[in-house]
């Protein structure tokens, strides 16, 4: 039985003050939560009338602390997000249990990318509902290796002289793997059954039930709740865990009280009756705390000691105690601190002790800023305390506060930003703390750039060097995009970094402040700006000497050097041409909109840079065949919608990418994408190729006039036929022309990507799908499966290829590709909003649909001539906010290839539009025009490509 010690009623001297720190509304109702024991990272919140669990992220602007919403989960049994816990560390990464009224899920993640990795359910024997597995859950703080889940209404007594009463269970679970990627059923608990006692007053305890409605684990001491028949009180159960086996150790009751909450950490076990009474008082709550007799604890060992035995050794009561406060409503401990909640008297009461087996003692008492007195939660995490609760009444808002004792330490403001937006791949800001603990922190689409967050020791005492490093960062696509920012409280200095960035800062207890230490490879503050490498100049090659005529000699003979070459003003393809509507390009700390030219892959730097003043900039680059990405940068910088980019016959502004090659020295663009769009979750893109069809029995020169639309549409259906993810609307006859005495079909075939396991964001997927046409074409055409396919198909009225004897494959190019972003992922965007492609020239005639073509485009070139003469200037924009304290802005520099040797002038000063007057800036300007411009060019390109096909079928 639990009996009465020693308690603390008044509040000592205080060595710890936590402040509000953040309010959080009532966006995320709930009753039922737990939380992670570290939001220096991630919060984790469930709403139990929704059935959904929210991940928070901490953020601080402005010297203001609050949060980024990252991720809903959502799941189908009943009573999903009843309890959470959150868990894990750098060895098993982040763990999120889940428990509903029937099973439990184990997600796994990080930041918003979270997924159920394994599903823990019932025996077949209880897994009904009502039986309600997984109705409580715990991951064990001390070893994120162990779990554990109670099923109060699993199990019946079986030789019981009472009603017949669900006994209850606890499920234990290890992981399997120092990763804990899965996880094992490892043990079932089941408390002690013992027969009926008429009178509880003795003492002697009655058989248990419902064992499991509350668990907690840590360590080898693992507690659950338990109900006791005919007493009609409840308590806990012990169990210890030897070698691999845990068994039942010892009983907590009381013969006049509830145990209402307990928490249990290594030895020391917390155990709450909310109805127990004080000085005449009834329901003021109390709490009791148990240790072991073991010399840790201070009790010397007895000569032929038996078991561990636990006994109480201190009860808790709030001062200015009030009848109904339900003192010990919620406990959490942590370390040498504890939190205990008193609903009613809608406080929350700090503990500590100095020693492991030492007194504890009350420290500070917190009133939570909602005025309600009803709340359902607390918990302690490092130097934070959360706690959620509701306002009185049915139907009451929820509310969470968040407190800390870090106020007054001198921390780290660290902002982790990305230049193209699209996160850091699988490069992260990697912190590792004295003790060689590590948390890791990047931005992600989606998710805010730059991302800044105040960071601190987990408890002041946590002396020693605090390193942070980007790690792997040259596994990253991009990575020279990624920089981050570090302020230093104490100073009020910002430190900036790139992906090799090393900052070392060291933390001291006694100054309860960082104070920074080495730092290699930083970036430098207040850059100029380097100009973008130019077409190298060929040199003149000097004549041979020549005499005078009608002279035998001369002293002084001429010498007559070469011609000089003629400077055109038509730009070649290998120009990236840079202009602006407003502010330059080029920005002093690091914030600016760049371009950089990249192999396929996204991990080679070929070239780079950016634009200069207000002036039109053109910036060579030489590539030899093959497959590049342009990029061009912006997200840090308020102006990038203003900045236009002119490449391989497209263009666009900061935040997008292309995708092009070189074919024979020629620029080809395949695709590009917005930041948004290479962002979406569920990209899809439709890969064209262009496809030579060598058509045998077929007159070479076959007009494609002479082809019905009954002729087009069995030649479309007989490619489809044979094609995963075409449609016969996705193959399309440009042209036939003759090649070697044959008659070749020069065919567009359009592949859903959707239907292969490939990823729409990759330049190396859209080769793959190109492969699988020229394979699967080759083999059809090789066993003679494609003639047949094509002459064997059903279009009534059709009979063109009735003649055809045979069919080959010559060369298949990738021409284009259209991206798109599924409507039921983002139905704010729609499928043909964001659809851009450019097609690979092909030569010859097509008849009347050329004229159509070429009149289009005059009449589309007609209108642009007409709208260039317009001169509009950019309004300017409102000054860029940045946080407070205010951070830096700086430029990632990195090693290219290929790149000239570059100036080092001085920022030029803003020249306005019209004093840029020279032919080749006014050429370039002309061709860079306004984006309505581009848009007219494009719909008339989408317009006349929609005529050509509707020709191809009513000629």
């Amino acid at each position: 039985m639990l009996k009465a010690a020693v308690f603390s009623a008044a509040v000592s001297a205080a060595t710890c003050e936590f402040v509000h720190i953040e309010h959080i509304d009532d966006s995320y109702p709930t009753d039922y939560s737990t939380f992670n024991r570290g939001w220096s990272k991630y919060l984790a919140v469930s709403d139990t009338a929704s059935e959904t669990v929210t991940l928070l992220a901490p953020s601080y602007e402005d010297s203001t602390h609050s949060h980024i919403e990252l991720q809903v989960l959502t799941n189908e049994p009943s009573g999903f997000g009843r309890v959470i816990d959150l868990a894990g560390d750098d060895v098993t990464g982040q763990m999120l249990w889940v428990s509903s009224e029937s099973n439990a899920f184990i997600y796994t993640g990080e930041w918003n990318k979270w997924s159920v990795q394994q599903t823990l359910t019932a025996p077949s024997e209880w897994d009904d509902e009502a039986d309600r597995f997984g109705y409580s859950v715990d991951v064990d703080r001390t070893n994120f290796h162990q779990g554990v889940l109670g099923c109060p209404n699993c199990h019946y007594c079986s030789n019981c002289t009472v009603a017949i009463l669900p006994s209850g269970q606890a499920y234990v679970y290890e992981a399997t793997s120092p990763s804990a990627k899965s996880w094992t059923q490892t043990q079932v608990l089941t408390a002690y059954q013992g027969g009926e006692i008429s009178d509880c007053a003795d003492g002697a305890v009655d058989f248990t039930y419902n064992l499991g409605n509350k668990v907690r684990i840590s360590g080898d001491s693992l507690i659950a709740s338990a109900d006791y028949s005919n007493c009609g009180v409840g308590g806990a159960v012990l169990f210890r865990k030897e070698g691999k086996t845990w068994s039942q150790a010892q009983t907590f009751w009381d013969s006049t009280l509830t145990i209402f909450e307990m928490e249990v950490q290594e030895d020391t076990i917390f155990l709450s009756a909310e109805n127990a009474e004080y000085n005449g008082l009834s329901a003021v709550g109390a709490v009791y705390v148990q240790y072991p007799n073991t010399p840790e604890y201070g009790v010397k060992p007895k000569p032929k000691a038996g078991p561990t035995q636990w006994s109480l050794h201190q009860i808790l009561y709030p001062p200015e105690a009030a009848a109904n406060d339900l003192f010990g409503t919620e406990i959490s401990l942590q370390g040498n601190t504890a939190v205990v909640g008193a609903t009613n008297a809608n406080k929350i009461y700090i503990y500590e002790r100095e020693t492991l087996g030492g007194m504890w003692s009350l420290q500070q008492f917190i009133e939570p800023s909602f005025s309600t007195e009803y709340y359902t939660e607390n918990t302690i995490s490092g130097h934070t305390i959360i706690t959620i609760g509701k306002e009185e009444g049915a139907g009451g808002s929820p509310l969470t506060d968040i407190y800390s004792e870090s106020t007054e330490w001198d921390c780290l403001v660290i902002a982790v930003e990305d230049q193209f937006g699209d996160g850091w791949d699988v490069a992260r800001l990697q912190i590792t703390s004295p003790d060689g603990y590590t948390e890791t922190f990047a931005p992600f689409c989606h998710f805010a750039n730059p991302y800044t967050f105040r960071w601190c020791p987990r408890y002041s005492s946590d002396d020693g060097l605090y390193k942070l490093r980007v790690i792997d960062a040259p596994k990253a696509a991009f990575f020279w995009e990624i920089q981050y920012r570090v302020y230093e409280e104490g100073t009020g200095t910002w430190y900036q970094g790139k992906h090799d960035t090393n900052m070392d800062f060291h933390w001291s207890s006694r100054d309860l402040g960082f104070s920074r230490r080495a730092i290699v490879h930083d970036l430098p503050t207040n850059i100029t700006c380097h100009t973008c490498p130019q077409k190298p100049k060929v040199k003149p090659k000097s004549s041979p000497r020549r005499e005078l005529k009608g002279k035998d000699t001369t002293a002084s003979p001429t010498i007559s050097p070469a011609p000089t070459l003629a400077q055109s003003d038509v730009e070649e393809w290998n120009y990236v041409v840079l202009s602006t509507d407003s502010e330059p390009w080029f920005e002093e700390q690091h914030r600016g909109t760049n371009y950089y030219v990249t192999d396929s892959s996204g991990r080679k730097l070929i070239t780079t840079g950016t634009g200069c003043g207000t002036d039109v900039n053109t910036c060579w680059t030489d590539l030899p065949d093959g497959e590049y990405i342009l990029r061009v940068s912006g997200a840090l910088n308020a102006y990038a919608g203003d900045h236009v980019w002119a490449f391989c016959g497209r263009t666009g502004s900061g935040g997008e990418q292309l995708d092009f090659v070189v074919r024979d020295g020629e620029c080809v663009a395949i695709t590009s994408y917005t930041t948004a769009e290479y962002c979406a979750d569920e990209l899809g893109a439709q890969v064209v190729n262009n496809v030579q069809i060598v058509m045998l029995g077929i007159p070479e020169t076959t007009p494609l006039s002479s082809l019905s639309k009954a002729d087009l549409q069995t030649f479309a259906e007989g490619i489809s036929s044979i094609l995963k993810g075409v449609s016969s609307e996705g193959v399309e006859v440009s042209r036939i022309y003759e090649s070697g005495g044959h008659a070749v079909f020069d065919t567009r075939v359009t592949v859903d990507i959707d239907d292969f396991s490939l990823d729409a964001h990759q330049f190396s997927s859209f080769d793959k799908v190109r492969e699988y046409v020229m394979n699967t074409l080759s083999s059809h055409s090789s066993s003679g499966n494609l003639r047949n396919v094509i002459s064997s198909a059903s279009v009534e009225g059709s009979t063109f290829f009735n003649q055809l004897t045979g069919a080959h494959v010559g060369e298949v190019v990738l021409s284009k590709v259209v991206n798109h972003i599924p409507v039921e992922v983002n139905d704010m965007v729609t499928s043909t909003a964001s659809q851009k492609g450019s097609d690979v020239p092909t030569g010859g005639s097509q008849g009347f649909v050329d004229y159509l073509g070429m009149a289009g485009y005059i009449v589309a070139g007609i209108a642009v001539l007409a709208m260039a003469f317009v001169a509009i200037s950019g309004a300017a924009k409102s000054a860029f906010s940045s946080s407070a304290p205010h951070l830096l802005s700086t430029d990632d520099k990195v090693e290219v290839e290929s790149q000239s040797p570059i100036s080092t002038a001085s920022r030029p000063k803003q020249i306005k539009r019209d004093a840029v007057d020279s032919t080749k800036k006014s050429i370039a300007m002309n061709r860079l025009m306004m984006a309505d411009l581009v848009k007219m060019a494009k719909d008339e390109d989408e317009n006349l490509s929609r005529t050509m096909r509707s020709d191809h079928f009513n000629l």
